[in-house]
């Protein structure tokens, strides 16, 4: 990503991006400390707020990059355009489409921090009077308070994606990064439908391969390809290019999701997510890439596979949680899996299988090949080598 960074060109057209992913989410994240010994699972997204805002999480602005980078890409050809004569503004305006795709995808991430607390009686408002215990009081308010930050944040990132996308005078940009919002919609319903259910390892769509491309396409796959094909459209590059932008974009995304799902799996022991005052929750879901490939090779294999599961149910509670109040929830579990289960004995059985973690970077590779050869179409330039270079590393070991 360094390179990536330095292949960009001009620093100061770079440096707003950064500016804005650092200064915008320091903000959020003065709001989102309130939060702290409330559960709340926007505090993940606290977390990953503060590690952008020190520069710690190298690929907090990888989504915008490769923007930048596929708009660079092609930059040769503008020449035949009718934006030939305005490069400056045309290259402000592929910044900004830059900006508003890190914005988008953060909003979406923001929204997730949404609960729903009727599933926990926590509704009302009226605390103080059906509720004389003064900690469960602070407590509920503590939620709903941030459940508004989570509303707020998300729709004024959201507002502001609205509004530059305005300032673009594309009808069609508009349209594209329109289209990917909708498609996080889509992505978000088949989430919950796998939080939400009380047996999702032994159910079909744990095993589903289509169904996990159908949700990491809407959750990342579409918002890349749809503005790596924006930059595009406001140079004024038709034809080919952009469908091979859009491509590009899209498996270059799919490739970036199974890449960052497999991370938990490349550590030899199970290590859990810890925030302050609240107790560790998995660095995985259940429905990531190489635990799916994991029950699909169990479940193939003909193996006694409920027996095999009994081995990840839990039967008694975590002891090394910290102690709830009686009155407390593990809101944290609602934007996780429902299911009860060990996540450091299933991460221990999915490292037992070696060829699982072989097939995950099979699926990587996939779609990372997939990406190089949409590149080909491109004119040769150092920003088409970062980006081929970006494809290769995902799925070298």
């Amino acid at each position: 990503m360094t390179q990536a960074e330095s292949t960009v060109g001009d620093s100061s057209n770079f440096s707003n991006l950064q500016k804005w992913v650092s200064g915008e989410f320091s903000n959020i994240t003065k709001y989102l400390t309130k939060l702290i010994g409330t559960n709340h699972p926007m505090l993940e997204t606290a977390k990953r707020c503060s590690y952008i805002s020190e520069g710690r999480m190298g690929s907090a602005q990888a989504r915008g990059l490769t923007v930048i980078l596929t708009a660079k890409a092609v930059e040769s050809l503008i020449e035949h355009t009718k934006n030939s004569g305005n490069k400056p503004q045309l290259i402000r305006n592929q910044i900004s489409l830059a900006e508003m795709t890190e914005m988008t995808y953060s909003a979406y991430m923001i929204h997730r921090g949404v609960m729903d607390l009727k599933m926990h009686g926590l509704e009302q408002t009226d605390f103080e009077r059906n509720n004389p215990s003064g900690e469960f009081v602070k407590y509920a308010k503590g939620l709903h308070y941030g459940n508004k930050v989570s509303v707020l944040c998300g729709d004024f990132l959201l507002a502001y994606v609205m509004r530059g996308l305005g300032d673009l005078f594309s009808s069609k940009a508009v349209e594209l990064v329109a289209s990917a919002i909708t498609q996080f919609m889509e992505g978000e319903f088949l989430l919950i439908d796998d939080w939400r259910s009380k047996n999702y390892l032994l159910s079909k769509e744990s095993r589903d391969l289509i169904r996990w491309e159908r949700r990491s396409y809407s959750t990342i796959g579409s918002l890349q390809g749809n503005t790596c094909q924006a930059a595009l459209v406001l140079a004024d590059i038709e034809g080919r290019l952009q469908e091979d932008a859009r491509e590009f974009g899209k498996n270059l995304g799919m490739a970036w999701q199974a890449h960052t799902e497999l991370q938990p799996f490349l550590k030899s022991t199970y290590e859990p997510i810890e925030l302050p005052e609240m107790p560790p929750y998995p660095p995985y879901d259940l429905n990531c890439l190489p635990v799916l490939l994991f029950l699909r090779d169990a479940h193939k294999e003909g193996k006694n596979f409920r027996l095999l599961l009994s081995e990840v149910k839990r039967s008694t509670v975590d002891g090394s949680s910290p102690r709830q109040q009686s009155w407390q929830v593990n809101l944290m579990n609602q934007h996780r899996h429902q299911e009860d289960i060990d996540y450091r004995r299933l991460h221990e059985l999915v490292l037992s299988q070696a060829h699982v973690i072989d097939k995950t970077y099979n699926v990587i590779r996939d779609y990372s090949q997939r990406a190089i050869n949409h590149l080909d179409s491109f004119p040769p330039s150092q920003a088409k080598e970062v980006l081929l270079n970006i494809c290769e590393s995902l799925y070298k070991k």
